[in-house]
């Protein structure tokens, strides 16, 4: 049900993006993720509030501690789906990180769409992060 970051591996299309903690993936991803002064549960939470600000998104399936997400953000126009995996990490100290592997279903190229989109929700959820940390 929720994808299993240690076991995954990446295809050779380009129309996806991974964003991992070191060590967590057997692959290298295209970034290393960030590092939040919240603990895992208020990023969740503040994830949580973004998500519900980007359109055309679908949550399809959330753990029950809320640290296991599965989405599907559709594209404006064609409304071709594109699958979106998050795992946040508690590390200690009052710290969390997160993994997301974005990926588009069909085609081959993306034309970067899924590196845009994780990295604007990276952007929009530093902000959410600092919110919750008040």
């Amino acid at each position: 049900m929720f994808l299993d970051f240690e076991s995954l591996r990446l295809t050779s299309k380009p129309n996806q993006f991974l964003i991992a903690p070191k060590g967590l993936t057997q692959v290298t991803p295209h970034e290393e993720s960030p590092v939040f002064l919240v603990a895992a549960d208020r990023l969740c939470d503040a994830f949580a509030a973004m998500i519900e600000s980007q359109p055309r998104v679908e949550v399809r399936a959330r753990s029950e501690d809320g640290r296991h997400w599965e989405l599907v953000q559709r594209s404006r126009l064609f409304r071709f789906p594109d699958d979106v995996s998050i795992r946040f990490i508690d590390t200690g100290d009052g710290t969390a990180t997160l993994a997301i592997y974005s990926r588009s279903r069909l085609g081959h190229g993306d034309l970067s769409v899924n590196r845009r989109r994780v990295q604007r929700w990276l952007e929009l959820l530093q902000v959410q992060a600092k919110l919750a940390s008040r």
